[in-house]
């Protein structure tokens, strides 16, 4: 976005244009700088400048509109009058006051009170006839100067001989030997480092030998302490600034030296932000096809303490701890996480974390995936080869959401699967509980038509079975008892 800085020319030889015998005109200077301060150099732009008669908000008499180019200093000149010049003629300065207002690109950048209206427009509606002073001319409707214009040793006072003088502080740079030196943005600010930027100009005087920006975290530093060193000579440079300490303050400001001094820019500040921990993921190791075990070490804290660590994971790539995730203490160091209840033959992702009071840090993804196997979670409805009473509930289910129950006494349920190798039957197994009596339902397991075991767990328990090669059929028998249901759930089957 560009803004806009306006100055009516105020010095007398220039407020007048004289075309013939009616002045119509006067001249009219911005700056154009963007939104942060620069200067908007050899741009065209598209400015809209209206008078307004009697207050800010009042009738506009004039409206002209200038499309030009900016100069290498972002200065347009403007001739106020020449643009519409019947409205501008018909202004009545006399019945004032008189108000500018000035818009860029159709933005309204500022209204201000014209405090001098142009002086022979305003003689020739008045008729008001002005007496010359010492050194100056008037003829008809052009006012003019003999006198001599001389500036100060210091550059910054301006002399009239004959006649007076008019101080302007701050000109006396563009006469010294120093530079002029303007810190600029501060960007690209991490927890350690940073980007200053900044301009040196160099009017006259020794060349530019050393420039750069100094920083601390008191105010004003300067080259005796931290600094960058750029290079030489005048110009607008980016600096990095490098060694810095998380969720920090600091002042800088840029500098330039010549034969003549050190000249410093502007002091600003900016704050580092905080430093997050460092955290790596080891190589999963003891993978089978239902687990994986994964270590982490957290190699240091950063800006706050680590309050939490562990493994998170998922079967897309770079999990967060808003998944799945197993906690495994605090602080520095290393740790193991057993991931359980994994998906034979699956591909998984997994990342170590840690979490501390500023934010939370992830180690490199590392991909696994589980050995081959059978599983059933009943996820996917009521399995196909299955018979029997058995049917599906959610109300019971210990892995996800599903669950296979038996209501009644006696139901029933059977599948058939094949080993090649010596393998391995193990699955969850939860019966109903009776309060009043204290008992729980019990089941029965047969292989192959034989009763191997009974079980009566009023919590969900894993069990399992070793089985031969060979085609084998499965059978869990409700036998009754407690609250008079069973549940069964994440059957694996595995090969050694």
């Amino acid at each position: 976005m560009k803004t806009i800085i306006s100055t009516l020319i105020a010095v007398v030889g220039f407020l007048v244009t004289a075309t013939g015998q009616s002045p119509n005109s006067f001249k009219y200077q911005t700056v154009v700088r963007d939104s942060s301060g620069e200067i908007i150099a050899d741009q065209q732009v598209n400015i809209t400048l209206s008078i307004l008669q009697g207050s800010a908000g009042g009738i506009v008499v004039c409206t002209e509109e200038f499309t030009t180019v900016t100069n290498d200093f972002g200065l347009v000149n403007l001739q106020i009058g020449s643009v519409n010049p019947a409205a501008f003629a018909a202004i009545d300065w006399a019945n004032g006051p008189y108000f500018t207002k000035v818009e860029l690109d159709g933005n309204v950048m500022g209204i201000s009170q014209l405090l001098s209206v142009p002086y022979a427009l305003y003689s020739e509606r008045t008729g008001f006839t002005y007496e010359a002073g010492a050194g100056i001319q008037i003829e008809e409707n052009i006012i003019s100067t003999n006198m001599n214009l001389n500036t100060s040793a210091t550059g910054d006072t301006l002399f009239l001989m004959p006649g007076n003088y008019v101080i302007i502080p701050g000109i006396s740079a563009s006469n010294t030997d120093n530079a002029v030196v303007t810190t600029n943005l501060i960007t690209a600010v991490s927890s350690n480092t940073a980007v200053c930027g900044y301009t040196v100009l160099l009017y006259s005087g020794p060349e530019i030998t050393a420039r750069g920006v100094c920083w601390d975290t008191g105010i004003n530093p300067t080259i005796s302490g931290n600094h960058t060193e750029d290079g030489t000579g005048p110009g607008t440079f980016n600096s990095t600034i490098t060694g810095l300490e998380p969720n920090t303050t600091y002042f800088v400001r840029a500098f330039a030296t010549n034969s003549a001094g050190t000249t410093y820019g502007e002091l600003k500040n900016f704050t580092t932000s905080g430093q997050s921990p460092a955290v790596i993921t080891g190589d999963v190791a003891g993978i089978t096809a239902i687990t994986a075990v994964v270590p982490g070490f957290v190699i240091y804290e950063g800006s706050g303490s680590v309050t939490e660590r562990g493994i998170c994971w998922g079967t897309s790539p770079d999990p967060t701890i808003t998944g799945n995730k197993i906690m495994s203490g605090s602080g520095t160091g290393s740790f193991n996480v057993i991931l359980s209840l994994l998906v034979p033959n699956t591909n998984y992702h997994v990342r170590a974390y840690a979490t501390s009071s500023f934010s939370t840090s992830y180690g490199e993804n590392m991909p696994f995936t589980t050995s081959d196997g059978f599983y059933e979670g009943f996820e996917s409805g009521f399995p196909g080869g299955w018979t029997g009473e058995w049917s599906l509930t959610s109300s019971q289910a210990f892995e996800r959401y599903y669950a296979l129950v038996a209501p009644d006494e006696l139901d029933s349920i059977s599948f058939t699967k094949s080993f090649v190798l010596p393998g391995q039957v193990s699955f969850y197994y939860l019966g109903g509980y009776d309060s009043w009596y204290g008992t729980t339902c019990a089941t029965s397991l047969y292989l192959d038509g034989v009763e191997i075991q009974v079980y009566s767990d009023p919590n969900w328990t894993q069990h399992s079975i070793t089985v031969s090669p060979g085609t084998h059929t499965f059978t869990w028998k409700n036998v009754g008892g407690g609250a008079g249901w069973a549940c069964i759930d994440y059957i694996i089957c595995t090969e050694q």
